[in-house]
């Protein structure tokens, strides 16, 4: 249902130094369900579209801080790395940490460094794909990356899917990207998802939103 509605959208052409070209994009679609008849319309709530280098299967996993394992505390922490040419990232910075407990101030500050120090550490060994320039995607890459920890629960569901802040602090500036290109919103990512905070690579010819899937 998606893939057909999506392919009757209009794009504005794809061109990359004055010619035309090819583009990959990740899609961020929301949907709503409206009572129709006997059934449901799909109508489109949000779609945005986002570059991305996808990160190499070697690449490490943040470790669990093992004391906020030990007595079952979960967290959630969106880092922006920035990616050169060959897939190595080279700067790294804390945007946002949201922790899913109460504590007094001083004890929240100090799980909310041991989150974020797991995933710098880990950050600095991950790997990407090297820039394709023939898709568009830039050689100096900066992308936002959400990381979830959770215990296992009997449903398995991850309490950060959707990033309902329960405590947590204002994002950070990345210091390195213009202003203008800071603009995301982090609602609705994944665990491990990342995309490339740069201008749109597609862009739609007419608007969707609010209109049926």
């Amino acid at each position: 249902m998606i893939c057909a509605g999506v392919s009757r959208w209009a794009f504005e052409p794809a061109a990359i130094d004055g010619g035309a070209s090819e583009k990959r994009a990740l899609m961020q679609l929301i949907l709503l369900a409206i009572p129709a008849g006997n059934g449901y319309a799909m109508k489109v709530e949000k779609v945005q579209f986002f570059g991305s280098r996808r990160k190499l299967p070697e690449s490490p996993s943040p470790k669990y801080p093992r004391d906020a394992a030990r007595v079952g505390l979960n967290g959630a922490v969106a880092i922006a790395v920035r990616v050169d040419a060959e897939g190595h990232v080279t700067d790294t910075v804390v945007l946002q940490s949201t922790l899913g407990f109460r504590r007094t101030p001083p004890e929240m500050k100090q799980w909310q460094a041991s989150f974020e120090r797991a995933v710098l550490d880990s950050a600095k060994e991950w790997r990407y794909q090297p820039a394709d320039v023939a898709l568009g995607e830039t050689a100096d890459t900066t992308l936002v990356v959400s990381t979830h920890f959770w215990l296992e629960t009997k449903d398995g569901r991850d309490p950060f899917k959707h990033w309902q802040v329960q405590s947590g602090k204002a994002s950070s500036m990345i210091p390195w990207l213009a202003a203008e290109l800071q603009q995301y919103d982090i609602s609705g990512w994944e665990h491990g998802e990342g995309i490339a905070l740069a201008d749109p690579p597609v862009r739609l010819k007419n608007e969707v939103t609010g209109k049926d899937l």
